[in-house]
């Protein structure tokens, strides 16, 4: 479910508003958050240290990101 939603998000971004790169971050901490980035064509970019605060704490974050050529050519 999450996946379809972001293949949509994907599809909108890249034929609907005609930008070039999608940037998503995940905890990392939450597997599932990680696994749809990967399973959705998104690249591993980066580990962003201390990166977000929530409920007081910092969290480190992984950085994904997919280019539209990227994208295009998995269509």
């Amino acid at each position: 479910m999450v996946s379809a939603s972001v293949r949509k998000i994907c599809e909108i971004a890249f034929n609907d508003l005609h930008l070039n790169k999608l940037t998503l971050i995940a905890d990392t901490k939450n597997i599932a958050s990680n696994k749809v980035a990967q399973k959705c064509g998104f690249t591993f970019v980066a580990t962003d240290k201390d990166d977000v605060v929530r409920y007081g704490k910092f969290h480190d974050m992984n950085r994904y990101c997919l280019l539209k050529q990227d994208y295009l050519k998995n269509q």
